[in-house]
């Protein structure tokens, strides 16, 4: 007699010692007809299988190439962990062209810091430490004058700006040596009647060997040559 080892399905028949052949022919033939059944199901379940029904862990995948539907979605600049596709973006590697698109009269920065923005005119004049345009353009055009009554010594504020000499009689300006930078430059503008004449330390430089303003009116540059030479030059007499 043969046993029957499962259930649902019935799998191999075990055959009973001694027993004759004809008494277990039919049960092995059925089990027989059984297995190959089961097989065919299987077969036919496993070639009718959508490839994205399955899945794998990556370790398993060993070769072959993957089609781009299985690649994920990849975005910004990502890290690389084990077992997983990334990208970075290689240093250098981003040209103007791959920014973002910006308004027009902006600049890229950042006022208070974190994501760039981009920046209105307002903002970078803030950044500059200019309260408005106009206020760029005074800084641009206009020239600070320094006004004196007397004799006076320059000092490095004065860079950049216009010492007017109101007096009635004459009065010095004096230019002393390593006040200034190359570079720098300082107008001299004689207001009142009082002639101004220059002196000091510093190395003067001037047509003739000039060392006065013309006379009332006349003005000059102060232009130095390095820390401890200038040329005068302009309206300027012996």
């Amino acid at each position: 007699m043969a046993t029957t080892p499962g259930v649902n399905y019935p799998g191999i028949l075990q055959i009973t010692a001694g027993t004759e052949i004809d008494d277990w022919a039919p049960e092995y033939n059925s089990t027989m007809v059984e297995i190959d059944a089961q097989i065919k199901a299987r077969a036919n379940e496993i070639a009718g299988k959508a490839a994205t029904v399955h899945t794998h862990a990556g370790a398993d995948i060993t070769s072959g190439t993957l089609p781009g539907a299985r690649m994920p979605a990849l975005t910004g600049d990502v890290t690389s962990t084990v077992n997983t596709v990334a990208t970075t973006i290689a240093a250098a590697a981003v040209t103007n062209a791959k920014l973002a698109n910006m308004a027009a009269n902006t600049i890229k920065g950042s006022v208070a810091g974190g994501v760039p923005a981009d920046l209105t005119g307002a903002q970078v004049l803030t950044i500059a430490g200019a309260a408005s345009a106009a206020s760029v353009t005074s800084a641009i055009t206009t020239e600070v004058e320094v006004p004196k009554t007397a004799s006076f010594t320059l000092t490095a504020a004065e860079a950049g700006k216009m010492v007017t000499f109101n007096a009635a009689s004459g009065v010095t300006c004096t230019v002393n040596s390593s006040v200034f930078a190359a570079g720098n430059r300082v107008d001299i503008l004689q207001l009142g009647a009082g002639q101004v004449t220059f002196a000091g330390s510093a190395t003067r430089r001037s047509s003739g060997g000039k060392t006065k303003l013309s006379g009332q009116y006349s003005g000059a540059t102060i232009w130095f040559i390095s820390a401890t030479e200038y040329v005068l030059f302009g309206d300027i007499a012996l």
